[in-house]
């Protein structure tokens, strides 16, 4: 990986020469989220939620995001209940594509997990497992997005409404996170699945794990107990 890492940055410092010399300056767009005038109710919830105070609440009209202070972590995306928020690039059309993409055409006979993995600890993590080789189930299929903050429940609940068996979220540990409320987004998110598994006397098939990238076997122990719970229920 090191030397990987040394060979990239040596291509990236090649191309920007490269471009510096026969195109001068090249501006790099914010990722930030666009607002959708039209469908922002101004309730607020995207400014008191921001973990960059990045989001601003005018005396008229839709809210303000500043460029300059935006990490784009996605957590005002999927906290907004008019969906008036929506990222460029991992937005919730795009989240559910892939989702589609990998249960389409599936053999209902073969289980499949979602699992949606920050881009940082997720990555880090599986990359890893490839690295030395670590077997985990087939069933698992990953899906990465920039924080844990980018999903919502509604991502949750339409994955396994499509047909996913489970859903595995993989964020960082406490106080790792590089979006500062990610791993608190998704505890709230369980303990709300928890909530409703009680109420509906429905146990929800959704696991949340707090890694990074050397925690190869609580992952696999984690997973491998979920599919075994997955394919217990299927009988």
């Amino acid at each position: 990986i090191p030397e990987s890492v040394v060979q990239a940055s040596a291509a990236a410092g090649m191309a920007a020469l490269h471009i510096k010399s026969h195109v001068g300056e090249v501006g790099k767009p914010f990722l930030i989220p666009h607002v959708d005038e039209a469908a922002c109710g101004r309730c607020g919830i995207c400014v008191s939620i921001c973990p960059y105070d990045a989001i601003k609440m005018p005396p008229k009209g839709a809210v303000e995001i500043y460029n300059e202070l935006c990490q784009a972590c996605g957590l005002c995306i999927s906290s907004c209940p008019t969906r008036a928020l929506e990222n460029p690039n991992y937005g919730f059309d795009l989240v559910e594509a892939q989702v589609n993409a990998v249960l389409e055409g599936r053999d209902p006979s073969e289980l499949v997990v979602i699992g949606f993995g920050c881009d940082d600890c997720g990555y880090n993590l599986l990359d890893t497992a490839g690295v030395f080789g670590k077997r985990y189930s087939s069933a698992f299929i990953p899906i990465y997005v920039p924080c844990m903050s980018t999903i919502s429940l509604r991502h949750i609940f339409r994955a396994l409404e499509k047909g996913a068996d489970g859903v595995m979220l993989i964020g960082c540990v406490k106080e790792r996170c590089h979006h500062k409320k990610g791993v608190d987004h998704v505890e709230g998110q369980l303990r709300f699945l928890e909530s409703l598994s009680k109420t509906t006397g429905r146990a929800m098939p959704v696991r949340v794990i707090e890694s990074c990238g050397t925690m190869l076997t609580q992952f696999t122990e984690t997973l491998d107990q979920f599919v075994k719970e997955l394919e217990e229920a299927r009988r």
